[in-house]
């Protein structure tokens, strides 16, 4: 929301700057050229590249498949490996029943998986 409003603070800063006149039936040239900038170009160049950022993300069917696997096992309380990251995760909070056990590396160990969770932090589901 904060960043909303900025957005509309800004567009209300360039369109004065640019001459903008409220009630006025014709705007000027320099009002107009920063309209289609700020309503097109700026909306494109966004949407392109968030395209080329998709096309490097590392996320297919079969990583999906995966992800939701994991998610699934943290929900039935087991620690899994990240299949983006490769690091190791604790169950959801929800369904531990026992705190989990600390190594001698100080990671947390879940004996049932055998996976190493580098640093136990509070996971939201």
């Amino acid at each position: 929301k904060a960043f909303a409003g900025f957005l509309v603070v800004a567009l209300g800063v360039v369109l004065e700057a640019a001459g903008y006149e409220s009630g006025q039936d014709m705007q000027t040239e320099s009002v107009r050229l920063w309209l289609r900038v700020l309503f097109c170009l700026i909306p494109v160049a966004l949407y392109a590249s968030a395209a080329a950022i998709l096309c490097y993300y590392p996320l297919d069917r079969s990583v999906l498949t995966d992800v939701q696997e994991a998610i699934k096992l943290r929900r039935h309380g087991q620690c899994v490996r990240d299949p983006v990251s490769g690091l190791g995760l604790p169950p959801f909070p929800s369904t531990l029943h026992k705190p989990l056990e600390f190594g001698a590396e100080g990671m947390a160990v879940c004996c049932a998986s055998g996976v190493y969770v580098e640093e136990v932090v509070h996971v939201a589901e």
